[in-house]
């Protein structure tokens, strides 16, 4: 994987007193959203070490799988060339103890640069330069055991050239690289597998040069797969360095955020990473052919129509991203963030290899390439890494990934903080001194055709036009048969505490009102509180799972006690998403203005692997099929903690 390091000359800037002094300081630019942010510690702890490079991770349950360029592995605290264990480009950890997974040992006779797991976490899928695994020819793309890193034979896909990015949705395997063909028909730079035995699928968009970086996003009621490189063209039409197409078609979507942000045309200058939440997409770049406007050497965020939403216009290249829990983590090798009002140039200059920003925009870019478009902020997280020899290119981290607990980095940094930790390394992500308020809204403002932007929380997506918010509520307006559903763009928690109010205009008719409120979102699925209200009047909760578009009761639905609902009565939903392996899922329904009960209505609790992080907050609206004409559905003071 060739990735080189800033070349581009020093430039000369004033830097404020304050600005300066922060910098000398070793202090961060702090927001409000900087507070709310559950962000990880600096401290590293103990983690297993690597002789070569970390390129690429994914974590599964409480294992950490690792594809790179390795022989050994080591454990925390040894020195190199001490009590080594072979390892051959692959290994897993564990992500709680940080300790070698011993059982998990596959062996590849070159890189791997890629590394992605199955929907249920059953397989894990690796690419790169290898030809055999375990002994066995598979060429640059292989499907393993992911308990006993065994071979899966009956998976044979393969490519005549370097994978460099893998990605999963469902059951097909993406796959982005250098390569022109795939299980020997002719493929240009991406390819769709079977994620069962392999078999190349009809997915198949032209791309004019490499591949670095996939990933799987919704787009509106379909979903899309944005892709990133050091290309110009998508299916013959420009798009310098990143576009979307749809997942099955392959057909392309209009990616404006190609227009700001322009990383394309050689292998210095391109998209380094994308990844999203099921409510933005992110991504990296790296560029050293020179400064000029909408060349980007930071980080973005964009919606999931290819808006721009921010970019952070610090200079230094990066490589990797990662969401969670209200903070953006990055790896690279930033040193100037002044642009942004965050630390400034140093002479001589200094690097900063992880750092972490705010998901939202709080501030704008002051000056440099991206001059006025919105930015985000500095937070806490910005342990040192040190850069390392292995690839020739002077790097520390690759790679960073993680869950709702940690957040792991991958690289060929031979020390943090310090003390030596070679290669792989692990923090843990703090929470705040008690329930953080993430999400608010009144719905104090006038909007028609959506629901605009939250008092906290960022925007609202989804909707429809018959969707808008005036009189001190947001209106939803269901037809018979129909769903209309809208979420919060920056509320993504593996813990949520979600309360609100709704009343409707009328008294449904047919077979009912369906009001979901959703704690944990995602493109996957989510958890939700389902209330249903039917034509009589009678009011019952249910926790539900959405998976994969099928709806699934965790539970029985439950009567409310003592509540026969009429038009205009507004009832009180509290509904929480908590912990993972197994999430529990709570809700409870009372009319608004008596005390809230002290029991909750439902609980249950699910594993399913897909819904096992993080998640944004919502709602949904449905009318049963039989309904006789629309109905309207107010939603007010709703509040999400963490």
């Amino acid at each position: 994987m060739t990735r080189l390091a800033s070349r581009a000359p020093l430039r000369t800037r004033l830097i404020t007193w304050a600005a300066a002094a922060a910098v000398a300081l070793g202090w961060v630019v702090a927001t409000p959203d900087a507070a709310r942010a559950d962000v990880a510690g600096n401290t590293a702890l103990p983690t297993v070490q690597i002789d070569g490079v970390a390129w690429s991770q994914v974590v599964v349950g409480n294992r950490v799988y690792v594809a790179g360029s390795f022989a050994t592995a080591r454990p925390a605290g040894a020195a190199p060339g001490t009590n080594l264990t072979p390892r051959a480009n692959l290994l897993a950890y564990d992500i709680t103890t940080g300790a070698l997974i011993q059982s998990w040992a596959p062996s590849l006779n070159a890189q791997a640069t890629a590394i992605a797991a199955s929907q249920d976490g059953s397989r894990i899928f690796v690419g790169g330069d290898f030809t055999s695994v375990n002994g066995v020819n598979r060429y640059r793309v292989a499907a393993l055991d992911a308990q006993t890193g065994a071979l899966i034979t009956s998976f044979t896909a393969k490519t005549d050239s370097r994978v460099r990015a893998l990605a999963v949705s469902g059951n097909t395997l993406y796959a982005g690289g250098s390569f022109s063909s795939a299980n020997n028909v002719a493929r240009n730079r991406v390819a769709a597998f079977s994620t069962t035995d392999g078999a190349l699928l009809t997915w198949a968009p032209t791309v004019n040069a490499t591949v670095t970086a996939l990933a799987v996003a919704p787009r509106g009621a379909n979903t899309q797969i944005v892709i990133g490189g050091w290309f110009t063209a998508i299916n013959g039409q420009s798009n310098v360095g990143m576009g979307s197409v749809d997942s099955v078609t392959g057909a392309s979507y209009s990616w404006p955020a190609n227009q700001v942000i322009r990383n394309g045309g050689n292998s210095g200058l391109a998209i380094s990473a994308l990844i999203s939440d099921g409510n933005q997409v992110y991504g990296t770049g790296y560029n050293y052919v020179g400064y000029l406007t909408g060349r980007l050497e930071g980080s973005f965020a964009a919606d999931l129509n290819g808006n721009v939403r921010w970019v952070a216009g610090c200079h230094g290249d990066h490589y990797s991203a990662f969401p969670m829990a209200g903070a953006l983590y990055q790896v690279g090798h930033a040193h100037d963030c002044s642009y942004i009002g965050g630390f400034g140039e140093t002479f001589p200059r200094s690097w900063r290899r992880a750092l972490s920003f705010t998901l939202d925009a709080t501030t704008r870019n002051f000056s440099g390439d991206f001059t006025g478009q919105r930015a985000p902020s500095l937070l806490g997280w910005q342990p040192q890494m040190s850069a390392g020899t292995y690839t020739g290119q002077g790097q520390g981290g690759w790679h960073v990934t993680g869950d709702s607990r940690y957040v792991v980095v991958g690289g060929e940094f031979p020390s943090v903080n310090g003390p030596g930790q070679q290669g792989l390394v692990r923090f843990a992500i703090g929470t705040p001194q008690g329930p953080a308020t993430f999400a608010t809204d009144t719905f104090s403002r006038t909007v028609n055709g959506s629901w605009g932007t939250a008092d906290l929380g960022g925007d609202w997506f989804g909707g429809s036009s018959a969707t808008s918010v005036a009189g001190g509520s947001g209106r939803i307006q269901v037809n018979a048969g129909q769903t209309v559903s809208l979420r919060l763009s920056q509320t993504v928690r593996a813990n949520a505490d979600l309360s609100a109010t709704f009343w409707t205009e009328a008294m449904p008719t047919g077979g009912g009102l369906y009001q979901s409120f959703l704690a944990r979102h995602l493109s996957a699925g989510s958890y939700r509180a389902e209330v249903r209200i039917t034509s009589a009047g009678q009011v019952t909760v249910r926790p539900v799972r959405v998976l994969n578009g099928v709806e699934s009761a965790l539970t029985s639905a439950t009567p409310v006690t003592g509540l026969t609902y009429s038009a205009g009565t507004r009832l009180a939903v509290r509904v929480q998403a908590s912990g993972t392996n197994p999430t529990t899922v709570r809700a409870k329904v009372w009319v608004a203005g008596q005390a809230e009960p002290d029991t909750w209505t439902v609980s249950a609790t699910d594993s399913s692997a897909a819904l096992q992080t993080t998640g944004s907050v919502g709602v949904s609206s449905y009318q049963s099929a039989s309904a006789v004409s629309p109905l309207v559905i107010r939603v007010d003071d709703l509040s999400a903690t963490s």
